[in-house]
């Protein structure tokens, strides 16, 4: 409702679903950037991380590009919005394991 009411934008819902009590007691604290990297490829685009991308991500990361950008940048990838059915929904599938996916 928050993106239909133009109240917050992708990255503003990303931000706040990330930095909610809910999200943080289903997955906890302390993932590490590289094991927040693996679960995104996983839960968001259904495949192993290439070497690659997952050096370019952690690289993002180390430069100071939140968390929540990351999650929004899959989530808005053409890997992840190039699906067959008509519907046109960004889709993030799964969860996201481990101990720290705030900040």
């Amino acid at each position: 409702s928050q993106l239909a009411q133009n109240k917050l934008d992708l990255s503003g819902v990303a931000e706040a679903f990330m930095a909610s009590e809910e999200f943080a007691d289903l997955y906890g604290h302390g993932l590490g950037d590289d094991e927040f990297i693996g679960a995104l490829y996983h839960n968001v685009l259904e495949r192993d991380a290439d070497a690659d991308g997952q050096a370019y991500w952690l690289g993002q990361l180390v430069g100071g590009m939140a968390r929540y950008d990351v999650l929004e940048a899959f989530a808005n990838s053409a890997e992840n919005t190039d699906t067959d059915d008509a519907s046109g929904e960004l889709e993030v599938i799964g969860s996201i394991g481990g101990d720290d996916l705030i900040g």
